[in-house]
């Protein structure tokens, strides 16, 4: 369930609900300020991006801050876009797990 009130349920479930912030935004326009964020997660969003991907990752690396980190889980066979991150953004790239990433075993439906 992606609708933005599961969010907020699951983090009252999890008893994080007062330290975390939930922002529901089209991410290549982010209405925020330069470096606003410790922390961005995105999830199976950039497969569905094209040729926006370069611009929603620009977006959401201006408005991080210094150090923060942006984590992306999303389909395995868009790994083409860890080239651009690297080259583009001077980003490092670290691949992981959604489990190793948050701790918790991921809770998808199968591909039928």
């Amino acid at each position: 369930d992606n609708r933005l009130e599961a969010f907020v349920e699951n983090a009252r479930i999890e008893g994080v609900a007062d330290r975390v912030e939930i922002q529901n935004e089209d991410v290549r326009h982010l209405p925020y300020d330069d470096e606003s964020f410790n922390v961005i997660i995105i999830g199976l969003t950039i497969h569905h991006l094209g040729f926006d991907t370069e611009k929603a990752i620009g977006e959401m690396t201006r408005v991080l801050k210094p150090g923060g980190w942006l984590a992306i889980y999303d389909d395995p066979s868009t790994v083409f876009y860890s080239a651009k991150l690297i080259q583009k953004f001077s980003l490092k790239i670290e691949k992981k797990t959604m489990d190793m990433v948050f701790g918790v075993k991921p809770h998808l439906p199968k591909s039928k």
